[in-house]
């Protein structure tokens, strides 16, 4: 009997019914099918590792291990399964298949966090934990609903700032710094994934290059200067799906109602464009998620139970961290 286990270390080499099947469930590959096609568009010069599971050329897991602009990505799972069948010995099974083959081929180090459906997360953890020694962090880095608005759901209008100007608009070069200031200030909230300045500069001329990082720039009465209080980037494209990500509002600006009047503005230039369908991952304890309601995000899934996603981290003293 064949292994159901292929491994990929070129995007290029993945075969093409792998690429359909993440092109019919594109909402929750929206992490792993994107890579997957800027890889294959722009090769990048650091190594890439990709795991199937395809019993009889069936997918049901696909497994990323890949960098991202600034550092490496944490390892990403993808599933065709619903969260409701992740359970059971048959499934345990499947995971230590994808974590043994993953120690063969990246060092332990490497794999500094897992983020997949939460049973898939923490199955596979505890899984490598075990194998490779390397005790998990308890608390998740991250636990999140997913989240998508479609043209259907979409409400464009939202609540506007009173008695302020405000404008919203694509990024341009000459916002860079302000973007980067924004992009540190979101990735302080969102620990232990800290830029530093020049990372954060980075990150800022790569999402205005490349025309994914849109801003609400504001301006008090009597003042002469406008200023940047919101960020939101789409980061993550696919022919008919796009993910909304960085959605973040500096401190002296929050309440006011700029971060859901961006995002709608966002959506509806993304459906403009030809998107059907948007998704954002939003965290269960984030109060954001009353702004995404109001722009028309639900979630996925009927039961909201089974949209959870979850990312959890190894000691830190043993890998070595990196970023997304």
């Amino acid at each position: 009997m064949s292994s159901p286990v292929f491994v990929y270390e070129r995007a290029t080499e993945i075969p093409a019914w792998v690429i359909d099947t993440l092109k019919r469930h594109s909402l929750n590959a929206n992490i792993i099918l994107p890579q997957i096609e800027k890889s294959r568009q722009n090769p990048p010069d650091a190594s890439q590792l990709w795991i199937v599971y395809a019993p009889n050329r069936k997918v049901e897991y696909v497994l990323s291990v890949t960098e991202s602009i600034v550092d490496s990505y944490p390892v990403f799972i993808f599933t065709t399964k619903k969260q409701s069948t992740l359970t059971g010995n048959k499934f345990i099974g499947q995971m230590n298949e994808l974590a043994d083959e993953l120690y063969k081929h990246v060092d332990k180090r490497r794999a500094y966090s897992v983020y997949a459906p939460r049973p898939i997360t923490t199955t596979f953890c505890g899984i490598w934990s075990k194998l490779t020694g390397i005790p998990m962090i308890k608390k998740p880095y991250y636990d999140a609903h997913i989240r998508r608005c479609t043209r259907q759901t979409f409400i464009k209008t939202q609540r506007q700032p009173v008695g302020y100007e405000w404008d919203m608009r694509l990024a341009k070069a000459s916002d860079r710094h302000m973007v980067a200031d924004l992009c540190k200030g979101f990735s302080e909230e969102s620990e232990p994934f800290l830029l530093d300045d020049e990372e954060a500069d980075l990150e800022a001329e790569y999402l205005i290059d490349n025309k994914l990082v849109w801003i609400y720039m504001i301006r008090e009465p009597g003042k002469p200067n406008y200023e940047m209080a919101s960020i939101a980037a789409c980061t993550r494209n696919m022919e008919k799906v796009g993910t909304i990500t960085k959605v973040y509002t500096a401190m002296e600006w929050r309440g006011k109602g700029c971060a859901g009047q961006l995002t709608a503005y966002v959506c509806e230039k993304l459906f403009a464009a030809g998107k059907e369908s948007l998704v954002l991952y939003v965290g269960v304890d984030n109060p954001a998620r009353r702004v995404y309601d109001k722009v028309g995000f639900v979630g996925v899934d009927t039961d909201e139970s089974l949209d959870r996603w979850c990312e959890i981290g190894f000691d830190r003293e043993h890998v070595d961290l990196g970023h997304w």
